[in-house]
């Protein structure tokens, strides 16, 4: 089988995932309950604190920022097609923080647990491979995780130091998404390092977005125009991290993504791109000498990045959205077991700084 070709669509391969490695984490409680009398200070603090909610934590936030803008037309900009080119020049660095938040939940959708992945990380433009597709160097400051078993506790991530310097050049339209070319397993044999590539996986995903929009829509894309993926014929196979085999297999259902409006984000206007992908199904079988997991379960997922118009870099972006799904975990040998857990609910939330 030939596997698909890294596209937008295959942002939900991570994303289905990740939450499978949630699942099995969750049910292993591999003293991942981070509910210390004196936790760690978490890597990622928020520019303006939010009100918090009592099952996310922080509340999702929308991409906009209270600056105001001091360059572009608006009228042009609601009226003409957007560029979606990436312009700047080699050296050019940027800072982003994300987040990805798990909400395990049992068959009547309450709350039973939380799996919570954060990280910083630097990316810096090379070299322009085509006219506005530029390679860069994504190298990570820092990566953090932590996973609660209470219905009403959020996790305190703690830092994992092995993942500082990790690095890898992105080449758009040559970049694997489902396999990142890093050293991922030297954070070791337990859960960290597949969390971190799912994590790595969620960062450039949003550039898969844009640039699908671009090659389907080309200079034409204005307000309200749509970008239309129709569903994989074949599974995409999921590899192992650190090792050899599949880890298991995603198929995509049917995606949309629609350059939907403007906001801004520090003082630069900025277009709103929304995608949706539905009916994704996604199987895992994950064996190790301590574990044993099957799951089978169907997703659904929405989102939004902001884009700026100024240079075409992404600046922020948000995904959401329920995995319902069947799981089955052996610890230790024995034979697996279904798990109380009923669906992972998914956001990720990523911000340039």
């Amino acid at each position: 089988m030939t596997r698909p070709r890294p596209t937008p669509t295959t942002i939900g391969v991570w994303v289905g995932l990740t939450a499978v490695f949630s699942l099995a984490d969750t049910a292993t409680v591999r003293a991942q309950d981070t509910q210390e009398a004196n936790p760690p200070a978490r890597i990622l603090q928020e520019q303006h604190q939010p009100s918090t909610s009592a099952v996310w934590g922080p509340w999702p936030e929308l991409p906009w920022d209270d600056r105001e803008v001091e360059r572009g037309s608006w009228v042009d900009l609601l009226n003409k097609p957007f560029d979606l080119t990436r312009r700047g020049a080699a050296g050019e660095a940027r800072r982003y923080l994300i987040r990805r938040t798990n909400l395990n939940l049992d068959r009547l959708g309450r709350v039973i647990g939380r799996l919570v992945v954060e990280g910083r990380l630097i990316r810096t433009l090379l070299n322009e491979v085509a006219p506005g597709r530029w390679a860069e160097e994504f190298e990570w400051e820092a990566f953090a995780l932590g996973q609660s078993q209470q219905a009403d506790a959020y996790p305190t991530t703690a830092d994992v130091e092995a993942a500082r310097g990790i690095r890898y050049e992105f080449v758009p339209g040559e970049f694997d998404h489902i396999n990142i070319p890093a050293d991922f397993a030297r954070l070791g044999t337990g859960m960290e390092g597949t969390l971190m590539k799912i994590l790595a996986m969620d960062a450039s995903a949003f550039d898969a977005i844009v640039i699908g929009l671009r090659d389907q829509i080309g200079d034409s894309a204005v307000i309200g125009s749509v970008a239309y993926s129709t569903p994989w014929s074949q599974a995409a196979t999921i590899s192992q991290t650190g090792g050899t085999g599949a880890a298991g297999s995603y198929q995509l259902g049917e995606m949309r993504t629609v350059p939907a409006g403007v906001t801004r984000w520090h003082g630069e206007p900025c277009a709103i791109i929304w995608f949706s992908a539905e009916g994704n199904t996604v199987i895992a079988d994950i064996e190790t000498d301590l574990l044993s997991v099957h799951t089978e379960g169907t997703e659904y997922f929405r989102g939004e990045l902001a884009l700026s118009l100024v240079d075409g870099r992404i600046v922020a972006g948000d995904i959401w959205g329920p995995l319902p799904s069947r799981i089955e975990v052996g610890i230790g040998g024995n034979p697996p077991a279904e798990q109380p857990i009923a669906a992972v609910l998914q956001q990720i939330s990523m911000r340039e700084q």
